[in-house]
């Protein structure tokens, strides 16, 4: 994330970062730790969360949001759908 960043010439941006997938909803906690402070350290405006949302989810949003339309009802109507959230 940090060198896709610099490539793209973001890397004094602020950044929304989500993380999405089984490997950040495990419990890998040092994992999670190493990542966020180096976050942290190279990239203090990124803002980063994790999603229970599937990444595919996460694209329908995206795709609706640049249409312009507000995402909020949807995003959760999604995170009731069982073949969008959680882990396999």
């Amino acid at each position: 994330m940090i060198g896709c960043a610099r490539l793209l010439h973001m890397d004094q941006a602020p950044t929304e970062v989500v993380l999405a997938g089984s490997l950040w909803l495990g419990q890998a906690p040092h994992l999670k730790d190493a990542f966020f402070q180096r976050l942290n350290r190279d990239r203090p405006m990124a803002n980063a969360r994790i999603t229970e949302l599937r990444p595919v989810a996460g694209a329908v949003l995206t795709a609706i949001g640049t249409r312009g339309k507000n995402t909020r009802a949807l995003r959760e109507v999604l995170k009731r759908d069982s073949r969008l959230t959680g882990v396999e």
